[in-house]
């Protein structure tokens, strides 16, 4: 079983399972966080890491989809530089 929450910045999933054996019956469960960022940091994050950010709306299933994408002279000329890339 599992429940969703939304914490301030975080959505909160919490998931709980049942394992039975012959002589018992097991529970576990797990605590899986996400942070929910505005379209204005998810952009900032994505400059930051050097990329040219597009955000489609639509995306794959009507939740919007982000696209990043590396200069590749910036990529080419830190991989010549450090010897990688060859």
């Amino acid at each position: 079983m599992s429940i969703s929450l939304k914490e301030g910045q975080l959505s909160l999933l919490l998931h709980h399972y049942l394992r039975g054996t012959p002589d018992s019956v097991e529970h576990c469960s797990e605590r899986i966080e996400l942070g929910l960022f505005t379209r204005d940091e998810m952009t900032w994050a994505f400059e930051f890491a050097g990329m040219e950010v597009r955000y489609d709306s639509e995306g794959l299933m009507g939740r919007g989809l982000y696209v990043g994408k590396h200069d590749s002279k910036i990529r080419l000329g830190a991989g010549a530089a450090s010897g990688l890339g060859r």
